[in-house]
C-alpha cells in the first residue's frame, strides 16, 4: 500500500512530506496534530470568558489597550503564518482567537 504522502528529504536534512500524483491527500490526525489541536483549544477559549464578560458589561476600564493591540497583532501574524504554512491547528486556533481577542479590542476602542 503506498502513502498519501511518501517522505523525502529538503536540502535542509528535514523531512517533507510530498503528495503523490493523482491521489487525494487527506489529514492524518497525528500525536503532533492532536497536540496542536489541543493546545489551540485551550488557549482560544481562555478568552471567552471575558469576552462574555466585556459583552454583558461594556466596561473594558481593567483592560490594557497596548495589550489587546500587540496581542491581536501577533496572533493575526500567527494566523497567516498557518496559511502559509497549511497548518491547520494553527489557523483554525488563531482564526477563533482574533475573533474573540477582536471583539474585547472592538469593545475596548469603543467604550474606553
Amino acid at each position: 500500500m503506498h502513502s498519501v504522502f511518501p517522505i523525502s528529504m529538503n536540502t535542509t536534512g528535514e523531512t517533507m512530506a510530498q503528495p503523490v500524483p493523482g491521489r487525494r491527500p487527506h489529514m492524518l490526525l497525528t500525536f503532533e496534530t492532536a497536540l496542536g489541536m489541543l493546545a489551540g483549544t485551550l488557549t482560544t477559549i481562555a478568552f471567552l470568558p471575558q469576552v462574555i464578560r466585556t459583552w454583558r458589561t461594556r466596561s473594558t476600564a481593567d483592560i490594557s489597550l497596548v495589550m489587546f493591540l500587540v496581542l491581536c497583532s501577533g496572533v493575526l501574524l500567527w494566523l497567516v503564518y498557518g496559511l502559509l504554512r497549511g497548518d491547520w491547528p494553527v489557523i483554525i486556533s488563531n482564526a477563533v482567537t482574533i475573533l474573540l481577542a477582536g471583539t474585547i479590542l472592538f469593545f475596548k476602542l469603543r467604550h474606553g
